[in-house]
């Protein structure tokens, strides 16, 4: 409708129209992606769940991976996560050698485990040359996050799945425009909220923590924090239908 009526010159101050709703989601998230695809500044005073950022989503791969004992499945999904870059021999792995790797594993039946994998890969089938350098790469992200395995402080937990965070996010370039701010404002969120949980429990209270505690700990930690999303403060209202 605004559409039109700019095209019929009876739009009016953007600012004097809304969009209501009944929940904030999925609206914000489809309104993110509609009105700057238009032209249409908008405007709202709702902050989304940071759980619902990409970014966090990504952050659950590592964290399923660990907990399912980097069984086959989780462990792919982690190398193919378009939020993290994994090398090999200074090149960054592809999606053919991950494939590879994918189909490679499940004929060799593995279902997962550290030392399972170490075996598979000291005695590597040549013709599976094309998985190597994915293979190598699973080997480093197995082998980083071992210790998330033993019980350990909490602290020390989390700075271990930060550190592998920080690692290997895969960076934004300038083309990557306002999906690439968005992105790295998340990160930065989910990181400041790693970080702080990590001080508090160093210098108040350091339980020893399962990769199952801390799972659930972040993920908590990071329910509990909104996100401030982009808009503009002359465009049209998004509202729910409980605003005053």
């Amino acid at each position: 409708q605004i559409m039109a009526d700019r095209r019929q010159g009876t739009d009016g101050p953007l600012d004097r129209r809304a969009v209501v709703f009944k929940a904030p989601l999925p609206y914000l998230y489809l309104a993110a992606e509609v009105f700057p695809a238009v032209g249409i500044p908008y405007q709202t005073s709702d902050a989304l769940p940071l759980a619902v950022e990409p970014g966090a989503a990504a952050l659950d791969l590592v964290l399923d991976a660990v907990a399912c004992r980097f069984a086959r499945s989780p462990l792919v999904s982690l190398l193919r996560s378009p939020h993290f870059a994994f090398v090999h021999d200074r090149a960054e792995i592809s999606r053919d050698s991950i494939s590879a790797l994918n189909r490679a594993l499940s004929q060799r039946q593995y279902l997962g485990d550290i030392a399972r994998l170490e075996e598979l890969a000291a005695d590597w089938n040549p013709k599976h040359s094309d998985a190597i350098p994915s293979l190598q790469a699973a080997l480093a992200v197995v082998r980083e996050l071992s210790p998330l395995f033993d019980e350990r402080p909490a602290s020390a937990q989390i700075e271990c799945l930060q550190a592998f965070w920080d690692a290997h996010l895969r960076v934004f370039s300038t083309d990557d425009g306002a999906d690439g701010t968005r992105e790295r404002r998340a990160r930065a969120a989910i990181a400041k909220t790693l970080g702080q949980l990590a001080s508090a429990h160093a210098a108040f209270d350091d339980p020893t923590w399962t990769i199952e505690e801390l799972a659930v700990a972040v993920r908590r930690a990071i329910e509990d924090q909104t996100f401030d999303h982009d808009s503009s403060p002359i465009g049209v209202h998004l509202v729910d239908d409980q605003a005053g």
